[in-house]
């Protein structure tokens, strides 16, 4: 049995997601939320730009990521340049989770 303290885990569940690009949920099996935890792990998306010598730039990509009810994980991607062009790259975040329900 899994302890915390004197709080003793109930369930763990855990995954990864790309939506960290685009934003956009993650349905898990239900949990009380009033017991419940998410730990989160952003491996950093990358948007880099180059036109010419004189327009270069290379911005990080991150989320946020809430347990938004019972079921669902909300993840927000943050802000980032949206155009396209020559010269133009783009690394989705990486979301990995885990959410604990404590008894």
């Amino acid at each position: 049995m899994a302890v915390l303290g004197n709080r003793v885990i109930k369930s763990i569940q855990r995954g990864n997601t790309g939506k960290g690009g685009t934003g956009g949920t993650v349905t898990i099996n239900a949990v009380d939320t009033a017991k419940t935890i998410i730990n989160v792990s952003v491996a950093t998306g990358r948007h880099r730009k180059i036109e010419g010598t004189d327009y270069a730039y290379s911005t990080s990509i991150g989320a946020s990521v809430v347990l938004t009810d019972s079921t669902t994980i909300t993840i927000q991607n943050g802000v980032y340049d949206t155009s396209s062009g020559t010269g133009i790259t783009f690394t989705v975040p990486t979301v990995t989770y885990e959410v604990v329900e404590y008894e």
